[in-house]
């Protein structure tokens, strides 16, 4: 069985080809959750090493005039996910029981984060996470040459912790992981 994202194309910042950063990932999860659900379920993992990450982005980011994102604030942070609305420092692109897209942008750089959510299969569904990036400038480039590499660890641990819930365990797999430097 092919991931969601796969067949319907989750949404990308650009045109696959024209992309400085793709990555996908996919776990298993309780069926019952819907895409919102495992928006939350993912972004209450936040060990410090992540937290420390967020607050170097912001230390940083200011001295080139980027807006603070702060990091995850949690289960709550929005009520219906309706396009436009804030979760996070994201915005709401798309969202539907199965599936949800966010996006956060600025001069150098869009982000767009897909969940995807395959038909149950018993008491479990297939969760496939797609990130994807294009920058604008040289600042951008330079933003993504640590938080490429780091992006796949951080996400294969928040799909450990939300697979956890489930299995006890990690049962999750990377679909796909690269990055480019497209000047």
């Amino acid at each position: 069985m092919t991931s969601r994202c796969n067949e319907t194309g989750a949404l990308l910042a650009d045109q696959r080809d024209r992309l400085n950063f793709y990555h996908q990932d996919q776990t298993w999860i309780d069926a019952r959750m819907n895409a919102l659900d495992a928006y939350h379920a993912l972004t209450s993992y936040n060990p410090a090493p992540l937290r420390l990450s967020f607050w170097l982005r912001d230390a940083i980011g200011r001295i080139f005039g980027l807006e603070p994102i702060t990091g995850f604030k949690g289960a709550g942070s929005f009520a219906e996910g309706k396009p436009g609305d804030k979760i996070d420092f994201f915005e709401v692109l798309y969202a539907s029981k199965d599936e949800l897209a966010v996006t956060s942008r600025d001069k150098h750089l869009i982000v767009v984060v897909s969940i995807c959510l395959d038909a149950p299969v018993g008491d479990l569904r297939r969760l496939s996470l797609v990130t994807s990036v294009k920058t604008h400038n040289l600042l951008g480039r330079a933003y993504m040459l640590p938080v490429g590499p780091a992006h796949g660890i951080i996400v294969r641990k928040m799909l450990g912790h939300i697979s956890n819930k489930k299995f006890g365990g990690s049962n999750h797999d990377t679909a796909s992981d690269y990055s480019k430097d497209s000047s």
